[in-house]
């Protein structure tokens, strides 16, 4: 009977073993010991059988009184952090976070002690066995006093270089060579560190939209490799550009698109521009990486009219992707469609458009209109420096469209009509009255701009990817881009 109920127990120390090996499970866990020729549990240090447990304290060899250390707990934090924790950190593998472990010691029986030390052990599964588990480093307490809690550090632990998977640091304190596993009698505490492979996201952002060039950057944790970045009008794939060119905040991670002439077809497409996961995983949309742009062969494009019911203010952009950005980062502004065609460069025959913040609205005026920018601040009352909005045509011609400056003086706001008729509607529906008889600019009506946005299907995220590009056609895209931008 006690052999078939020895059986039994070694069996369940093995399942149990087995069952726990890939999980962190709690803090405190049973000794375990193993023979080193049957590699069998067994209860004695030494590797042999028999049923001597481990020790769990010291005799006093004069009163026979067993006195006894304990561990109060063990914790860890990681080289960023600020507190201490118990139980389990998870990180990703190959991190360059170190591993901080405190044990602290208790001493339980009002005895007092002298040079107790606290071993730390590393095991990879969640049964320790000082005969099998690597110690990896001791701290020693010269002198513990009756009743005292004592620190020890373990510092800078590497665990970058840990496989995937679960990993264990066991404290064990002990007088001399005897062992007292923790104040739970027979237990011991420890660290489980989860080393988890993680497939970073790629990231990055659309920096500059325009009828000449889409750019930006791009990178991903898991690669030094540049990054594919594939870009879309809705779902038809039109290029696959590598992030490698340099810029001086990122680096060899920034990329240029050169908009086909085919594309400035005044049509309104919808670019997304997407980054190649490294090696394989979910190819995310890059912040400002998807947004309508219009372009007319005459370099053209519609402005998007933004508005704050707060300030009761309007300002316009020919930039697509204020779109997105200007709602998300300046809470209050919100997208009111397109508004008035513009240039967001220089033209023939153009001149720049300057505008200002006066603290409650946004002003206007041509730059050809004073000699001075200063003069535009002094009058306009501008809280900053102005600056170019895009360009537009001071007088009238073929094929251009009349703005006009429109003013509110109850709410002090300003604003740009579309045309005399919008300008006629905004006077007789809204109050706003003309600042002058005569436009204040003018705007090509050549570009096509649809009444009713055109409705995308949202392309998915692309997965089977052809990431190769001959090698003398990105030498020759990347001069390109290089000569676009000087």
């Amino acid at each position: 009977m006690k052999y078939i109920i020895s059986l039994l127990s070694i069996f369940c120390i093995f399942y149990m073993q087995n069952t726990y090996a890939g999980d962190c499970g709690s803090s405190g866990v049973n000794i375990i010991y193993i023979d080193d020729n049957t590699n069998l549990p067994t209860n004695s240090e030494n590797g042999n059988h028999n049923d001597s447990p481990p020790d769990q304290g010291h005799v006093d060899p004069i009163t026979n009184h067993k006195h006894a250390i304990g561990l109060h707990y063990v914790k860890y934090k990681m080289s960023n952090q600020k507190n201490w924790h118990k139980g389990k950190v998870t990180v990703d593998q190959g991190t360059n976070l170190k591993l901080n472990i405190r044990v602290k010691v208790k001493e339980k029986e009002n005895y007092e002690w002298d040079d107790v030390c606290v071993d730390l052990y590393y095991s990879e599964n969640r049964w320790f066995s000082r005969s099998h588990d690597t110690k990896i480093s001791t701290k020693c307490i010269k002198k513990l006093k009756k009743k005292e809690k004592e620190s020890r550090y373990f510092h800078n632990i590497n665990i970058s270089n840990l496989d995937e998977g679960h990993h264990y640091y066991f404290a064990d304190i002990r007088y001399g060579n005897k062992h007292n596993i923790s104040s739970r009698s027979d237990k011991t505490e420890y660290v489980c560190v989860e080393v988890q492979n993680v497939n970073h996201k790629p990231k990055g952002y659309v920096d500059i939209a325009n009828c000449s060039i889409i750019s930006g950057w791009a990178s991903d944790e898991d690669t030094t490799s540049p990054l594919n970045v594939h870009i879309y009008d809705g779902t038809t794939f039109l290029a696959n550009i590598y992030a490698a060119d340099y810029r001086s905040d990122v680096g060899n991670r920034s990329f240029t698109y050169v908009i086909p002439e085919s594309y400035k077809d005044g049509i309104r497409h919808n670019y997304k521009v997407f980054a190649i996961n490294e090696p394989t995983g979910e190819n995310p949309l890059l912040t400002q990486g998807s947004f309508y742009l219009s372009c007319g062969n005459n370099g053209a494009v519609p402005t998007t009219r933004f508005y704050n019911s707060k300030h009761r203010a309007h300002f316009y952009s020919v930039n697509p992707i204020d779109q997105s950005k200007v709602p998300n980062k300046y809470p209050g502004w919100e997208d009111h469609g397109t508004s008035f065609n513009a240039f967001p460069n220089p033209q023939d025959d153009t001149v720049p458009l300057y505008t200002c913040w006066t603290g409650s609205t946004h002003d206007w005026t041509r730059g050809d209109q004073w000699q001075f920018i200063s003069d535009f601040s002094v009058i306009a009352g501008c809280k900053e420096n102005p600056w170019i909005a895009f360009y537009v045509y001071p007088s009238d011609g073929e094929d251009r469209n009349p703005v006009y400056l429109m003013y509110k003086s109850d709410v002090d706001s300003y604003i740009l009509s579309n045309g005399l008729n919008d300008a006629n509607y905004l006077q007789s529906t809204y109050g706003f009255t003309f600042t002058s008889s005569e436009p204040l600019f003018w705007t090509p009506t050549t570009l096509m701009v649809e009444e009713t946005p055109v409705i995308y299907e949202e392309p998915t995220s692309p997965t089977v990817l052809d990431k190769a590009m001959d090698e003398a056609e990105q030498k020759q895209f990347n001069q390109a881009s290089y000569l676009l931008l000087q």
